[in-house]
Parts: C-alpha cells; structure tokens; sequence
C-alpha cells in the first residue's frame, strides 16, 4: 500500500522526518527516486543530521559515502552515473546488506528491478515530486 503526502516547506518535512524514523529498525533499506532536483539527497541529509551525522554530501561522484550517526551507521549510495551491473558490484552494493544494522540510502533506486532488493531488510519506497510554484514543497509517495 502506499501513501501520497504533500509537504510544503523544510519544517514540515523535518517533522514527518521524525515520525517516519519511528518505524524504521537497526536494519533498514530506503529506495529512493525522483526526477533531478526533486529532493533525493536533501531528505537524506536531513534525516542523516537529525540523527546527529555530520558533513553529508552526495554520493554523486562518489557513488558511495559512509556516516556514523548516535543511532545507526549509515550508507549512501547514488546510482546515477552507474551503466549497468558491473558498476554496481564494484561499488560494493551488495556488502552494505551483510550488515548486522544500518541504513542504506539509494537514490535513483528505481533504476533497479524491486525484486533484486534483499528480501530479508525492511525497505520503503520513496518517491519524490516537486510541486510547481513553491521550491519547497514536495509531493512524497512512499510504499
């Protein structure tokens, strides 16, 4: 089932932030997607720094990027620029789930197929949408 929410500014989402992280385990898997600008790596640095992470940029060029944070590690992984599945194995997506806890982050997420996802992390969907005439707010589906 999923769920169509409109957030009009920055305040409004830190607050649904909060209620959303209430659900969220030690081990959590969040697809995010999104046309460019809508606001993918934002929700992520807010998320990441109301759990007390620091200096989170995106993974763009990185590709991966790494955060401890006072609850749980956190990965961050942009799969824009990656041609297919040789670059995601040498990014080593697939260790980040060997994990005993943490949250892994992938923006673009919808480049993949859902089902090759690991079946054993919780995961939610997020979809994000600008909405014309405000740069602040936001329509996010999330599944």
């Amino acid at each position: 089932m999923s769920t169509t929410k409109t957030i009009a500014s920055l305040e409004e989402m830190r607050v649904w932030i909060d209620q959303l992280l209430q659900d969220w385990g030690e081990k959590h898997l969040i697809v995010l997607s999104g046309k460019m600008g809508a606001g993918k790596t934002q929700l992520v640095q807010l998320i990441t720094e109301s759990l007390g992470a620091k200096h989170v940029m995106s993974p763009t060029f990185s590709i991966h990027n790494s955060y401890d944070s006072d609850r749980v590690s956190i990965d961050h992984v942009d799969l824009y620029r990656l041609d297919g599945d040789g670059d995601l194995e040498s990014t080593g997506f697939w260790e980040m789930f060997d994990q005993d806890q943490g949250w892994v982050f992938v923006e673009w997420g919808d480049r993949l197929d859902k089902s090759i996802y690991p079946r054993d992390w919780p995961t939610t969907f997020i979809h994000l949408e600008k909405i014309e005439g405000n740069e602040s707010a936001r329509q996010i589906t999330i599944s």
